[in-house]
């Protein structure tokens, strides 16, 4: 089966959490003497891959941030001393102390410890653009030999732009994507239901497990195997005209 080119993009990202999977499981042999029961997790590399692909499939006004901690202020201005950290969004820049937040993402590898109210907490989130006056302050960077790094400041800590105010578009909306459904614990259609919750929406990319070692990528091209597809297809489609956001 001939994917398109965002179909394609999803396809590679399978693989390489796949294989990150597999190096994961081999890195806890750190010796013949020792060994580690835990690794890090790779929920973040799944956040970057992903934003990847968005970068890469989506027009180049927007810029993405992933996993940055959002400062919300009352109406009035006042401050609330509450945070909150939505896993990728898309914005786009209006000038240097405001953008525009276009989607919203939350990332999960599999709902097996997602909280019962997932889709109502993501929900409680996008509200707070709408709710609140919501800032955060981008890494300053400078470029060396064409590759970028941080600047750092007088007290050697990386530098920070002033407060950028992120404004809701129009109908602002959030996807909640899961890398694998497997390992729900039957609780998907209870966990991931949006039936009662406006503008929000979970799709999954694999149908199996990739932390499986028997797990078969190229299966996903077989026409008969139409149920990930469907999801990848819904998710693009819910991206270009409910989001309204603008591909390549």
């Amino acid at each position: 089966m001939a994917f398109n080119s965002f179909q394609e993009g999803i396809f590679e990202l399978l693989q390489k959490m796949a294989t990150l999977y597999q190096q994961k499981s081999s890195d806890k042999i750190v010796s013949p003497k020792i060994q580690r029961g835990t690794k890090s997790p790779i929920s973040g590399a799944f956040e970057e891959e992903f934003t990847k692909l968005l970068a890469n499939t989506l027009e180049g006004n927007y810029y993405y941030i992933i996993d940055f901690q959002l400062s919300k202020y009352y109406l009035n201005g006042t401050y609330t001393y509450k945070h909150f950290r939505p896993d990728v969004l898309i914005l786009e820049k209006v000038n240097e102390r405001e953008s525009i937040v276009r989607a919203v993402f939350e990332l999960k590898i599999d709902i097996s410890y997602a909280s019962d109210y997932w889709v109502n907490e993501m929900k409680q989130r996008l509200d707070y653009f709408t709710d609140f006056i919501v800032k955060f302050r981008l890494f300053k960077t400078k470029l060396i030999e064409h590759d970028l790094f941080l600047e750092i400041n007088h007290k050697n800590e990386p530098a920070r732009t002033d407060h950028i105010i992120l404004k809701p578009c129009s109908e602002l909306k959030s996807i909640g994507l899961v890398l694998c459904r497997d390992n729900d614990h039957n609780r998907w259609d209870s966990v991931t239901s949006t039936e009662n919750v406006s503008n929000v929406k979970v799709f999954y990319l694999s149908k199996e497990h990739l932390n499986k070692s028997s797990i078969d990528l190229e299966k996903l091209r077989d026409v008969k195997n139409m149920e990930p597809l469907q999801q990848w297809k819904g998710l693009e489609d819910y991206m270009r005209n409910e989001m309204n956001l603008i591909f390549k």
